[in-house]
């Protein structure tokens, strides 16, 4: 009889092992084509991309107005090349934007040309320093084939 339930013990021991054993193997699997997923572009798997960063900005010294021109939102194809200056009203200063899609010049022009991987829609901050007051203006950008 206790020859028996060491048997018994042992088989449970080893199914219980392979249960464990086809658990890790399909977590694995299922993280293995998660990272292969997460390695294409967002647009290429039908997400949304939105590219937008909070940045904190004083701007109580601005007094209401726009020290440049307000702007439109833009849309744009994949490989065409975008090119705008931003009008400067209120003289010198220095222009900065949050967007990995373009860096903005000191004198404001924004000129980039849109990839594949950047297909979507970003909302992007256009910030402009005169002396010690800023700003700023969100400028919506849109990307598409």
């Amino acid at each position: 009889m206790i020859e028996k339930l060491k048997k018994e013990i042992e088989r449970i021991r080893m199914q219980r092992k392979h249960m464990l054993t086809k658990a890790a193997a399909v977590f694995i699997a299922v993280t293995v084509v998660s990272m292969y997923l997460l390695s294409f572009s967002p647009s290429i798997l039908g997400l949304a991309v939105y590219d937008t960063t909070e940045q904190t900005v004083d701007v109580s010294s601005t007094q209401g107005h726009l020290s440049f021109a307000e702007l439109p939102d833009f849309s744009m194809s994949v490989g065409t090349k975008f090119k705008y200056q931003i009008e400067n009203i209120q003289g010198p200063g220095e222009f900065y934007d949050d967007t990995r899609l373009f860096n903005i010049t000191q004198e404001g022009v924004i000129e980039f040309v849109p990839a594949e991987k950047d297909i979507g829609k970003y909302n992007v901050w256009i910030i402009y320093k005169n002396g010690q007051e800023y700003h700023y203006q969100n400028v919506v950008f849109e990307i598409k084939k």
